[in-house]
């Protein structure tokens, strides 16, 4: 099980991993937030944990209306 602990400091996430996951990555990494309308996506700032760096970098996400 992967744990992270976030951080929102006006539009910069900072994550760090805790546990004693296979995937756990405790150093922090710092991303920009980039909201546009409804899409979220991340900018890697510094994350020294490159899988998580990789899965989080501009990713796209968008808001889905609730029925």
């Amino acid at each position: 099980m992967l744990r992270t602990n976030c951080i929102i400091s006006g539009d910069t996430l900072t994550l760090s991993d805790y546990g004693t996951g296979e995937h756990t990555c405790p150093d922090m990494g710092k991303y920009k937030i980039n909201m546009k309308g409804n899409i979220f996506s991340l900018t890697v700032i510094t994350d020294p944990c490159e899988g998580r760096a990789q899965a989080l970098n501009d990713v796209k996400w968008t808001q889905v209306p609730k029925k």
